[in-house]
């Protein structure tokens, strides 16, 4: 059983600020986001590659997806041999992000943030909180009550079994890949492998919880709550200053 951490459901996540930098409110930061389908993961890491190439820390770029079939390798996992997988997946891909194994399918909520966390005021300990709070808090708008593990297997679960993942890659104060929300995707595979390394690790879906929503609608909601939570922090965060 994980061990679980609730963090606060109230919208406004008051986080105490470790960064010196000063945020200019009226620089506000430009949230771009754009709906992807259904699509294979290599043109998703393209995109999010463009983005940090152009290190633009004044604007945030959110791709919503789902990804055709594929087991995803973290960072960690370069080195490992993979190829007792391949006989139950045609796709293996090796991604920047951290983590283990995961499985990315059809029905499958993929959430991508690209952004500087100097530009919002976050460090990486507290920009998984924010992400994590704004999961629990869409979550929450379609009744599902659900419990965030913040220690070794993070992520979001109900009833003791894994919905939602998250796997970030950190480089240069910049942020990328993000997390993963099982809508009505099949999850029979996930039993082939070791979900995020841990054997005793169960998922389920929103659509095993009687939860019926398309994962282009779930995406909308989410980044209303992101934006919600996002003007929130920043506005204290002006308040806080030193």
């Amino acid at each position: 059983m994980p061990q679980t951490s609730t963090l606060k459901t109230d919208p406004t996540l008051k986080i105490n600020l470790e960064s010196n930098s000063k945020f200019r409110f009226e620089d506000a930061t430009k949230i771009n986001d754009k709906w992807f389908g259904i699509v294979e993961i290599g043109k998703t890491s393209k995109a999010q590659s463009a983005i940090l190439e152009s290190k633009n820390s004044n604007e945030i770029h959110i791709f919503g997806c789902e990804h055709y079939e594929v087991l995803s390798a973290g960072k960690s996992l370069w080195k490992s041999d993979l190829t007792h997988y391949s006989q139950f997946f045609k796709n293996i891909d090796l991604t920047l992000r951290g983590g283990q194994l995961t499985l990315h399918n059809p029905g499958q909520l993929i959430i991508y943030p690209i952004l500087n966390l100097k530009s919002v005021n976050l460090n990486l300990r507290t920009y998984i909180q924010f992400l994590l709070s704004v999961s629990q808090n869409t979550f929450l708008q379609l009744g599902l009550k659900c419990e965030v593990n913040t220690d070794s297997n993070i992520g979001i679960y109900s009833s003791e079994k894994k919905i939602l993942s998250l796997g970030l890659h950190h480089s240069g104060g910049w942020v990328s890949h993000g997390l993963s929300i099982n809508v009505n995707n099949e999850l029979t595979k996930f039993s082939l492998f070791d979900v995020c390394g841990l054997s005793t690790t169960q998922v389920t879906s929103l659509n095993n919880l009687k939860i019926n929503i398309s994962t282009k609608h779930l995406f909308s909601i989410w980044l209303a709550q992101f934006k919600t939570q996002l003007f929130n922090h920043m506005t204290l965060s002006q308040q806080i200053k030193p």
